[in-house]
């Protein structure tokens, strides 16, 4: 059976391949005039590249995970992956994303804020040096997020419940851990509170109604993953009235993680839906 070690090495090609390829890129902006139709990499210096500019961010936080590894100690890709974080990962380059983020406080909201801050995580939690040292960079990106969370959360009506990018369960929880990690009392109880007021009624979740076909999140099991950090071990019974967990479990179709690994890159699937699996697959690192 494959090990984890096994998938280190191709993991590690298909990131440095996406962080250093500029196009094809989709900006997702909001053109105000046509000073906004410039080159990404003008209001991007970090990410600007590997498709769209969550998927960068989520593909900056693959390799530095990688570089955790025994596997990337001895990897002949190690020192390529260290200078491409150094590059990118510049104070001067995050400050420009960190303000892009302040003048478009919607953008890329909350999935793109999500893989921010667990970029920012990965880097201050690693044992090694280099990337402790761009952790102190990146900390202006997700205090931003905080901020920009704060700011958002209680204007919330609803939340959002199905399995793609806005989804905010999914983005929640990745921002939750970062901002105690962080010592960030006041964004955790703000989070925790949206958490409550969006999800604490919630009863009989329909895992057999998952995935939709342009899903690649389990929207029970983001929810799940949430209110499992949320909540006290006495109101996790909470759990056992909101859904049939062990099903969600019990087949790939239910699985956060996407369909089997065979599928992965089949021509069968749409163009979104395969770049879906491959990101998805890295989070079970």
């Amino acid at each position: 059976m494959p090990q984890i070690d096994d998938y280190v090495h191709p993991f590690a090609e298909v990131a440095l391949s996406n962080v250093t390829r500029a196009y094809p890129f989709a900006s997702h902006h909001l053109a105000r005039s046509l000073a906004d139709i410039v080159p990404a990499v003008e209001k991007h210096p970090a990410f600007a590249n590997s498709y769209d500019w969550h998927s960068s961010v989520h593909m900056h936080y693959l390799l530095a995970s990688l570089l955790e590894t025994e596997e990337a100690q001895r990897a002949d890709w190690r020192e390529r992956a260290l200078e491409v974080l150094t590059s990118h990962l510049s104070e001067e380059n995050i400050l420009a994303e960190a303000a892009f983020l302040r003048e478009n406080p919607s953008w890329e909201r909350p999935y793109g804020w999500a893989w921010a801050v667990e970029l920012n995580r990965v880097l201050n939690a690693s044992a090694v040096s280099e990337l402790r040292a761009l952790g102190a960079n990146t900390q202006v990106l997700a205090y931003t997020v905080f901020d920009l969370a704060s700011t958002w959360l209680p204007k919330v009506a609803a939340p959002v419940r199905h399995g793609v990018h806005s989804n905010t369960a999914f983005g929640l929880r990745r921002i939750l851990l970062g901002a105690r990690e962080a010592d960030r009392h006041d964004v955790v109880d703000i989070i925790a509170g949206a958490a409550r007021r969006f999800f604490a009624e919630d009863a009989a979740w329909n895992f057999v109604q998952e995935r939709s076909g342009h899903d690649f999140l389990s929207p029970g099991l983001c929810e799940a993953d949430l209110m499992a950090e949320i909540l006290t071990e006495d109101e996790l019974e909470y759990l056992k009235l909101w859904g049939p967990v062990d099903r969600a479990f019990g087949s790939h179709r239910y699985c956060r993680w996407g369909p089997a690994a065979g599928t992965i890159g089949s021509t069968s699937h749409p163009p979104t839906v395969s770049h879906e699996f491959r990101a998805a697959c890295s989070r079970m690192l």
